[in-house]
Order: C-alpha cells, then structure tokens, then sequence
C-alpha cells in the first residue's frame, strides 16, 4: 500500500508503521501533524500529493482514506471529510 520504504501498513489493525512524529514533507509523501494529534498522510511527489489522503488518529491508525478517482467525483464532499475528520468531528 506505502510507495515509500520504510513506511508500512497493518491491514489487520489498521495502522501506519514508520511514520516521523512531526510534520514532514518529501518528494514522496506529505504528513501533516495537527495540534490536536490528528494527522493528515498523502502520498504523491510535491507537485501530485493528494494521490491519496488518510486521516489518522494520534496512534496513526486509519479513520479514514480516499484516493484521487473519489476526489475527482465529489472534491467537495471529500475535502469537507477530511477537514471534519482531522478536526475530530465524525
């Protein structure tokens, strides 16, 4: 599933194995740490990020994950899930 060595995922829990603690971005992939522990994940080079988005909680497991043929479909409502979603609001 991670285009990028070194970062995993645990289909069984869930979970995102690998990933730095604060907000990084790379030519592969963007992580963006909130103040509130929430943590927004794409992978894509710099130009692309948003091949994918995953909302993660504090522990970095999965709340939710969208890939681009859904934004391309309904852009608004997937951006407004993953604000919500990182905002904590479910």
């Amino acid at each position: 599933m991670s285009p990028v060595p070194g970062i995993t995922y645990n289909d069984e829990t869930d979970t995102w194995h690998g990933l730095p603690d604060a907000t990084t971005v790379t030519d592969r992939y963007t992580l963006l740490v909130l103040d509130n522990g929430m943590r927004i994940l794409s992978f894509g080079n710099r130009r692309n990020a948003g091949e994918d988005a995953h909302v993660l909680d504090a522990n970095n497991k999965c709340i939710q994950s969208w890939y681009n043929n859904e934004w391309a479909e309904d852009p608004e409502l997937v951006m407004g899930a993953i604000l919500r979603l990182a905002g904590g609001v479910s």
